[in-house]
């Protein structure tokens, strides 16, 4: 009982896991699949045809996204991925994720607008 008092008391706490959760995701989707030895499926497909627009391409990267957060970021759970076609605009891409997660012993939302630049890296939105 003590504990849940302490985390209560914690509110930095739920913002600095949520913080950590959000630079691990960038991080992750920032890295391309192959480019790590220990762990081939690291990080997302080339993001070459991306950038095209094309909806089936879009598509396919809202999907590897899903599947870099779920397997590689453990305390993220039901996530969805969609394209944010609203945000959109010039060289620069907009994902929205959704998922639970748990803070301090809580269920918390968590959600991430995720901008893919001409650079072709992710930044929090």
């Amino acid at each position: 009982m003590a504990d849940l008092q302490t985390e209560a008391n914690h509110p930095n706490e739920r913002a600095a896991q949520f913080a950590g959760i959000r630079d691990n995701v960038v991080q992750l989707l920032n890295g391309r699949k192959g480019g790590a030895a220990s762990s081939p499926g690291f990080g997302l497909i080339d993001l070459n045809d991306a950038v095209t627009g094309r909806a089936d391409t879009l598509d396919a990267v809202a999907a590897d996204i899903r599947r870099a957060l779920t397997e590689y970021e453990p305390r993220l759970a039901d996530v969805r991925v969609t394209f944010d076609r609203e945000q959109t605009g010039g060289m620069k891409m907009v994902f929205h994720i959704e998922a639970n997660i748990k803070l301090l012993n809580e269920d918390e939302h968590f959600v991430l607008d995720l901008v893919l630049n001409d650079g072709r890296q992710f930044s929090a939105g």
